[in-house]
């Protein structure tokens, strides 16, 4: 009789170990996914960031300025590797929000159009910023002076 009482107990352990494991998945995935939200949290405010500081730079009417540049890739906060593109700029480099990582304003022309971009580097995967690669960027047209 202590023996059936004895496997009872052993077996209701094994039945809580069980439980417990899996109880541990759900809660790791759970987590994933939380993570998972706040990277794209961050990715999207990124982007948002962009829109509004590439919105502040068309609205200043910079257009001629800009397109003295031409083609360009200056890095938004940092050095200035072009002599008078911060003048160029009106300031506008200084008033860019924090959040963008590695950010680069990309100037081409193409054509009568002058495309301005802000690219930089996603929180996720590690990608190089420059104006032509995998990095996100938003993009607005001119109509070049």
């Amino acid at each position: 009789m202590m023996r059936a009482a004895a496997s009872r107990q052993g077996f209701a352990l094994v039945e809580v170990l069980v439980a417990l494991l899996v109880f541990s998945i759900a809660i790791a995935g759970a987590l994933r996914a939380q993570l998972g939200a706040l990277a794209a949290t961050r990715d999207t405010l990124a982007q948002v960031r962009a829109s509004r500081s590439l919105q502040d730079l068309v609205q200043r009417g910079l257009g001629e300025n800009l397109a003295m540049l031409a083609p360009a890739s200056l890095p938004v906060a940092g050095g200035d590797p072009l002599p008078g593109a911060a003048a160029a700029l009106g300031g506008w480099a200084s008033l860019v929000q924090d959040g963008l990582v590695d950010a680069r304003l990309c100037i081409l022309r193409r054509g009568v159009l002058l495309e301005v971009a802000i690219a930089w580097r996603p929180f996720a995967p590690a990608v190089p910023v420059a104006c032509d690669g995998a990095a996100p960027r938003v993009v607005a047209y001119l109509v070049a002076p």
